[in-house]
């Protein structure tokens, strides 16, 4: 992936006590609050999840800190936040391999100006059926949560972007869509 210069790359690592492996949550986004270094970029990322995302996760998570990668003037910078934050739920989770899929919209066409990530220990047991399918309730739920985030990055000052893997401009990401299936990532369960 290109990072340009403006632009940074998060890598947020979630860890549950239950698992020795942390999953990861990864993002590009745009250096539009002018941040002086990687880990006032982070610690941003940090402060953008505090009241959204972080209270969703299970309690048994450690969110962070926030390793970001930021390109300044053609030279690329890395830093992690000075904090880290703790899941604010005690519903019983699925296994880190069923998560909750949220699919990134830029608004341009094509491939490379789409993404998605995956949300670990997100979703509790009781809101998933049989057949995968997220309640209605919590996925409308967890849309709320995820427009919330994707605008308190932007306040921040490091509004999400989709970084490409050739020359081009990342595209903005105008819009987070929560999925009301369970994905599933086989590599999460591997130790």
């Amino acid at each position: 992936m290109i990072i340009p210069s403006g632009y940074g790359a998060v890598a947020l690592p979630i860890v549950n006590t239950a698992t020795p492996r942390a999953a990861y949550v990864t993002w590009g986004f745009q250096n539009v609050g002018a941040l002086i270094g990687p880990i006032i970029a982070a610690d941003a990322v940090m402060d953008a999840l505090e009241s959204t995302v972080s209270p969703a996760l299970d309690s048994s998570c450690t969110i962070g800190p926030a390793e970001v990668r930021l390109n300044i003037g053609g030279v690329e910078n890395v830093g992690s936040s000075t904090e880290t934050q703790t899941g604010g739920s005690a519903d019983q989770r699925p296994a880190p391999n069923c998560a909750l899929l949220v699919q990134k919209r830029s608004g341009v066409s094509g491939r490379k100006n789409r993404g998605r990530f995956y949300w670990p220990w997100a979703i509790n047991n009781a809101s998933i059926n049989e057949a995968g399918v997220i309640s209605t309730g919590t996925v409308n739920d967890f849309q709320d949560i995820f427009d919330n985030f994707l605008e308190n990055l932007s306040t921040e000052g490091i509004p999400m972007r989709i970084l490409h893997n050739s020359a081009g401009t990342p595209a903005p990401v105008i819009g987070l869509s929560v999925s009301p299936l369970v994905a599933t990532q086989r590599r999460r369960l591997r130790p």
